[in-house]
């Protein structure tokens, strides 16, 4: 990362970006530590390709707090399609997970604003069959 933050020319900025997203995006990390390095790269992270990057990049982080992470980016228009996916993805996964009922409470809030955004398109119809899945879960 400290190269990106050094890197005199945007191309060089932009690879060594690249280059560290994709140490972030290796399963053999901690979820915790993947997370903090996605958390440094976002501000970095200027054009819309490489915030779709590490959109990407938080969408392979099994946690509900990469959920919470891609909250900014279902706001920005560059990257709502992809953020909207992302968080469906997550909150499948940890929805069909044994932790269910313990993440389910934070999914709710995401998997909205994914449902309204994303109405009458595929998404968003997956993202409002898991909202219920997630308020289900979350009154047991």
């Amino acid at each position: 990362l400290a190269l990106a933050k050094g890197a005199e020319s945007e191309t060089d900025r932009v690879l060594a970006l690249r280059g560290y997203l994709s140490l972030a995006a290796q399963a053999d990390l901690r979820p915790g530590e993947r997370l903090s390095m996605c958390a440094e790269a976002a501000e970095l992270a200027q054009r819309d390709e490489e915030k779709r990057l590490l959109v990407a990049t938080l969408a392979g982080v099994n946690s509900p707090n990469a959920v919470k992470a891609l909250a900014p980016y279902l706001e920005d228009p560059g990257t709502r399609a992809e953020a909207s996916a992302a968080v469906v993805a997550l909150a499948e996964r940890l929805l069909g997970g044994r932790n269910a009922v313990r993440f389910a409470s934070g999914l709710i809030g995401p998997l909205e604003a994914v449902a309204s955004a994303n109405d009458g398109s595929d998404v968003g119809a997956k993202a409002a069959a898991l909202l219920e899945k997630a308020e289900a879960a979350s009154n047991r």
